[in-house]
């Protein structure tokens, strides 16, 4: 599949949903396999309905959590504090080994606000831990573009593992990745470089890894390596298809460059939950993209479901 793949830097305001209409939270997608042109900004409530973008920190009051043990978190990497929200299940059982998710906000926002608009643990209930880190580039952004060796975000995550291996029961086998827009990109970043820590990601909203810099590896011309040993991921693809800020083929890019690297066959075909389609791939490294209609930048109400669904069905 030969896709143009323009670089471009857009600056985003989202739409939010409805139960939060009136209030703005901006994103900026960094450069990305798009075909759209140049970014509109839009205007709050032109998405409308709730398959619309988070709200600021405040806008949204925190939603019940009974049980759930939510802390703020911080640690030390690379000499700079780092900061993220934990979610440990009311049941947690240090007998059992428990999958670890990662939620990433997108730009402009915060592990809180994204968990207060997400809700992933509604999903994944006592089964998991969930960790909603916080951005620290300009406008709480997540690092794109540097190598793995000196990307800061990369070593959050695998510091945070280290951490939370040692004080909790994980099943390291289990590390999952789920990001909107800018965190979208990044959970496909992540998982580029991170290939034999992660299991599977979920990319809202988001794109497949690219090299702004022409340093990294490459399998083609348009798939990029971001480690030389770099293995397959499995892939959850969730995108609007009225998306006006980040255009549905960097979507479904993410789609394309997971199938090429995992080994998939053949066309997409429909598959459950709809409006999803599915490649034909090696066990274990599933490719899935979901185009849905008229949530614009957006996230589908049951994208948490959707996503925990994906990640717990991986053998």
């Amino acid at each position: 599949m030969s896709l143009s793949i323009p670089r471009l830097t857009v600056s985003l305001a989202l739409s939010l949903a409805a139960m939060v209409s009136g209030s703005v939270v901006a994103c900026k997608a960094s450069p990305a396999p798009v075909s759209t042109g140049p970014f509109d900004t839009a205007t709050p409530g032109s998405d409308g309905g709730a398959g619309s973008g988070p709200a600021p920190d405040g806008a949204v009051a925190p939603w019940p959590d009974p049980g759930m043990k939510v802390t703020n978190e911080a640690i030390k990497v690379g000499g700079v504090t780092r900061t993220y929200v934990l979610v440990v299940p009311r049941t947690y059982d240090a007998k059992r080994r428990y999958p670890l998710v990662f939620a990433f906000h997108g730009s402009f926002g915060s592990g809180t606000q994204f968990r207060n608009f997400y809700r992933l643990e509604r999903a994944s209930g006592e089964d998991a831990l969930v960790a909603y880190p916080n951005g620290a580039l300009d406008n709480n952004e997540w690092d794109l573009e540097s190598v793995s060796a000196k990307n800061a975000d990369v070593a959050l995550f695998d510091a945070v593992v280290a951490d939370l291996d040692m004080r909790f029961s994980l099943d390291k086998a289990r590390v999952f990745a789920a990001g909107w827009s800018n965190g979208g990109f990044f959970s496909n970043r992540l998982a580029c470089s991170r290939s034999k820590a992660i299991k599977a990601i979920s990319s809202l909203s988001g794109g497949a890894p690219y090299d702004a810099k022409g340093v990294l590896p490459r399998y083609k011309p348009d798939f990029v390596k971001c480690e030389a040993d770099q293995g397959g991921v499995a892939s959850l693809s969730i995108h609007g298809v009225d998306d006006p800020e980040v255009g549905l083929d960097s979507g479904e890019f993410s789609a394309v460059y997971w199938a090429f690297v995992n080994g998939c066959s053949g066309a997409r075909a429909p598959t459950t939950p709809r409006p999803c389609e599915a490649y034909t791939c090696p066990a274990g490294k599933p490719v899935l993209f979901c185009p849905f209609p008229k949530i614009g930048h957006g996230i589908p109400p049951d994208a948490a479901e959707l996503t925990w669904n994906f990640f717990k069905g991986i053998p």
